[in-house]
């Protein structure tokens, strides 16, 4: 998965799709994905965490006004507030955060790549160095 409009024609990506389609004679079809709007992120939030859309609206908008609907980050974004432990299921079963934690974790998320990178530091140098022969 790309944005067409991120990858420079002589990227890696870029040559090996030609490839596909020049030597393999297989039909490269790009789908056009656009930008949640808020409300589905809300139900997106919603569905994830088995709440009420009322109870996910304050996370919805922190993730949002990083995310701008892009449905990769979004999903990054609560995978990130799951891992640091900012999105905790609390005694009810019902999920909570800390809001001074939340908004200090958005203030520190700039885009997908931040979150990637981050995961990629979490692991094992070993593992770290079988990703950059892959």
């Amino acid at each position: 998965a790309c944005r067409y409009e991120e990858v420079a024609l002589e990227d890696d990506l870029s040559k090996f799709l030609r490839d596909l389609e020049d030597t393999k004679q297989t039909i490269v079809t790009p789908i056009e994905l656009y930008n949640l709007a808020i409300w589905a992120v809300n139900d997106l939030v919603s569905d994830v965490l088995q709440m009420s859309q009322n109870g996910c609206k304050p996370l919805t908008r922190v993730i949002y006004k990083k995310t701008k609907g892009n449905i990769l980050f979004t999903l990054k974004c609560i995978e990130s507030l799951f891992d640091k432990k900012i999105l905790v299921p609390g005694d009810d079963g019902q999920w909570k955060w800390n809001r001074r934690d939340l908004h200090a974790w958005g203030d520190n998320v700039n885009n997908v790549t931040d979150l990637v990178r981050h995961k990629i530091e979490q692991l094992s140098s070993e593992d770290q160095m079988v990703l950059t022969i892959a």
